[in-house]
């Protein structure tokens, strides 16, 4: 199976969230009280720009995408 790597950028701020995900999780993500996303709109009040997100890379290799999440978070 093919995941993407998707990058959501915040609304207020140049905050990036990546992600090896598919577009509802982002959206969960963002209820979710142990994700990043999560964190930084109830510390901030800033919102998260999900009609955008853009897919940054792609792999069907769980390892290779870790490394790619990792890499596009740096």
């Amino acid at each position: 199976m093919l995941l993407q790597e998707r990058s959501g950028k915040c609304k207020d701020c140049a905050g990036v969230y990546v992600g090896q995900t598919r577009m509802k999780e982002h959206v969960k993500a963002t209820l979710d009280n142990n994700s990043l996303l999560a964190k930084h709109h109830m510390l901030n009040g800033h919102q998260i720009d999900l009609e955008n997100v853009e897919i940054v890379d792609r792999s069907s290799v769980w390892k290779q995408r870790l490394i790619l999440e990792a890499w596009h978070s740096m």
